[in-house]
């Protein structure tokens, strides 16, 4: 093994660590979503857990929410798409959609969604919201708009990769 890769090693390890210290495992008060935004997803069929998914320092996405939609809430969905999500009460959820990621940061709240590695592809974004309203409006195109720029690309890339394998 290299110098590179053992220093690379020791460096990962060491970021791993310290993002478990529980100092870094608290969320600052302005990146956690407020009980009245999670009933606004609720009450449009959507799903965000009480917590981030990710830790406050995680290098994409700090103290990020993972948003889903499931399939008995209707809504836009792609073809050969499924996972499953967890919903508040802990039940499993099918999605035909990926699951938006929202995290805040000083003055905006970020919405993006990443499927293709390394990225990004067709479908994939991270838009700038100056608040959770906004952020709310673009996850909600995202999820019903059949005209969705971002949906519809996603769409035609994964229709025209079925094409190619028949």
């Amino acid at each position: 093994m290299g110098a590179n890769s053992t220093r690379n090693r020791k460096r990962l390890l060491q970021e791993s660590l310290k993002a478990s210290l529980p100092e870094n495992m608290v969320h600052p008060a302005e990146r956690l979503l407020p009980a009245e935004f999670r009933e606004k997803l609720r009450k449009n069929g959507l799903v965000g857990g009480a917590l981030p998914l990710f830790v406050s320092n995680h290098a994409s996405y700090p103290s990020g929410y993972v948003i889903s939609l499931p399939e008995a809430s209707g809504g836009n969905t792609l073809c050969e798409y499924e996972a499953y999500t967890r919903d508040d009460e802990g039940h499993d959820q099918l999605t035909r959609m990926p699951s938006p990621t929202l995290w805040g940061e000083t003055g905006n709240w970020n919405v993006s969604v990443w499927e293709w590695v390394p990225g990004p592809g067709p479908g994939d974004f991270t838009k700038k919201q100056m608040s959770l309203d906004e952020a709310l409006e673009t996850i909600r195109s995202y999820f019903f708009d059949p005209n969705n720029e971002h949906f519809k690309q996603a769409e035609l890339a994964l229709q025209e990769r079925m094409l190619g394998r028949r």
